[in-house]
């Protein structure tokens, strides 16, 4: 069995008129975690999302999900895949009820009893018809709906958007405790809510400009890269501070501000030694990193893969 239930290989996708919107993308996403894409408004996410349905076609580059092409792979492998889209349309006529009775012909891994499970745990009218719930509402059924699938990996675009705070947060809850529960299966969740991918994503992906510079686990994302300040005695000049791992610098006059990617303390230890100098690190939560890095996305990826150590540490 391969390890990776999304495994997308130099993925290229452009729309009329030669607009590129995915340019050499790569992405590996292991069996059974939950990964968190982000990126900002147009950078191509939702696309990304619909080339791994099989509801549009890539126009280079290979894409696997479940070790299948989506656009070919059979009935018994697309019923092990659900999608709660960012905007979607139920049954309005229908109650919950009747939509599980509908579903289970459809899909013959539907667990009714699992959809009703998490209808009452959600506190979801069974019997009311769909068009008279609440958006909040409709969107807990489809997700409802689409873990009582089964499925072995679950995509989902932008899933709080729409809910008020407190609805979001008992959202995420549940979220955590439907993965806890079906540890073999992969979510993939796409949304603005980086906050909230901090409580449900072991891993996260940075899109921009087409492709994914920076994948990588929460934890060494978030252990290996902090915001520092630089106090020296008299003023300096940017082109003066030769530090590895930096990512991002402003100077004024004495203090110099960086975003940078340390693996360890040795670079701290360097410039305590050599330059006679205070530093303060501050760690970020994956909101202020996200904010941190695409206020100049460009210069942050391309310092990404730089050495993050001095040679020789003195």
């Amino acid at each position: 069995m391969n390890e990776f239930a999304i495994d997308v290989r130099q993925l290229v996708k452009t729309f009329p008129g030669g607009l590129v919107i995915l340019n050499g993308l790569d992405l590996q996403i292991r069996r059974g975690s939950v990964y968190g894409l982000l990126g900002c408004n147009g950078a191509g996410k939702t696309t990304l999302l619909r080339l791994m349905l099989g509801l549009l076609r890539q126009d280079g580059g290979s894409l696997r999900v479940l070790g299948e092409n989506p656009l070919g792979a059979p009935a018994s492998i697309k019923e092990k895949i659900a999608y709660v889209p960012q905007v979607f349309q139920l049954p309005f006529w229908m109650t919950p009820e009747e939509l599980c009775r509908y579903w289970a012909h459809l899909s013959s891994r539907f667990c009714p009893n699992r959809a009703l499970d998490l209808g009452i745990r959600w506190d979801l009218p069974w019997r009311r018809k769909i068009g008279r719930l609440s958006y909040g509402e409709q969107k807990k059924l489809a997700i409802a709906m689409c873990f009582a699938s089964m499925p072995e990996v679950l995509i989902l675009d932008e899933p709080g958007e729409g809910f008020d705070l407190p609805s979001r947060r008992e959202l995420n809850r549940q979220l955590i405790e439907l993965a806890e529960d079906n540890p073999d299966t992969t979510v993939l969740i796409s949304t603005h809510y980086v906050s909230d991918l901090e409580k449900l994503a072991d891993h996260v992906g940075f899109l921009h400009d087409g492709h994914i510079p920076v994948s990588a686990s929460l934890d060494e994302l978030q252990e290996n890269v902090r915001k520092v300040q630089l106090i020296f005695d008299t003023p300096v000049k940017a082109e003066d501070i030769d530090m590895p791992g930096l990512l991002k610098l402003e100077v004024l006059g004495p203090v110099a501000t960086a975003l940078v990617k340390w693996h360890d303390d040795s670079v701290i230890r360097h410039f305590e030694l050599t330059r006679r100098v205070r530093v303060q690190q501050f760690h970020l939560s994956l909101e202020e990193l996200f904010l941190e890095i695409m206020d100049s996305p460009g210069d942050v990826f391309a310092r990404w893969q730089q050495p993050a150590q001095f040679a020789v540490v003195a």
